[in-house]
């Protein structure tokens, strides 16, 4: 955790780098994963420096736990401000989690965004934890997206939350109910090969069936 200058030998047309050196390092990031582990789980100062102590035998201080936090803050700090691209597809949504705000833990709503790229992969765009889901947390978060650089968004799939709704509609931003993305689903279904419906049945799965009340 703290730092140690040593002198490496220069080999003339070599590489040389000491594997002891590398091992140390790998050890070092791994501990400073745990520390922030442990920091994220609650895990008081003074009861990490008694875990380091039992595991390495050396205590870490309070300073020393804040400096691999404020690491940690700075790679959250560049995943939220990391640049966007084109994402066609778009899901919105929200959870509550239990967040220690101004001294009191509180149930607080996380929004967050998952964009699906041209090449169908899944991309977490976004965090937010805020107070509720009123259309004005919604507006900011929204924003900060666009901001960042999302574009070519096609389609929205989100639940019908008024705050969410609302939000979305001065953003400029295309939205979908269930059942338009049913529609969606079975037009390009039936728009498949013969040969593939036996092994993708969606229709039978998104097209109710009659219920037959008539008793035998």
């Amino acid at each position: 955790m703290g730092e140690l200058d040593l002198k490496i030998p220069q080999v003339r047309g070599l590489a040389f780098y000491p594997g002891c050196l590398e091992k140390g390092q790998r050890s070092e990031k791994a501990l400073k994963a745990a520390v922030a582990e442990m920091y994220l789980n609650g895990v008081s100062t003074r009861k990490v420096s008694q875990i380091t102590e039992y595991l390495c035998g050396f205590d870490i201080s309070s300073s020393q736990v804040s400096k691999v936090t404020q690491e940690l803050d700075l790679e959250v700090k560049t995943f939220h401000s990391r640049p966007l691209e084109a994402f066609p597809v778009v899901f919105l949504d929200a959870r509550y989690e239990k967040v220690r705000h101004g001294g009191h833990i509180k149930n607080m709503a996380v929004l967050w965004a998952v964009g699906i790229d041209t090449f169908g992969k899944r991309h977490v765009l976004g965090l937010s934890c805020k107070l509720s889901e009123a259309e004005i947390h919604w507006r900011e978060f929204l924003s900060s997206l666009i901001e960042r650089g999302l574009k070519g968004v096609q389609m929205i799939v989100s639940d019908a939350h008024e705050g969410l709704a609302k939000a979305r509609s001065k953003s400029n931003l295309r939205l979908i109910d269930g059942q338009e993305f049913v529609d969606i689903i079975l037009r390009y279904y039936e728009q498949m090969d013969s040969r593939y419906k036996g092994i993708i049945p969606l229709k039978k799965v998104f097209v109710p069936q009659p219920i037959d009340d008539k008793e035998d």
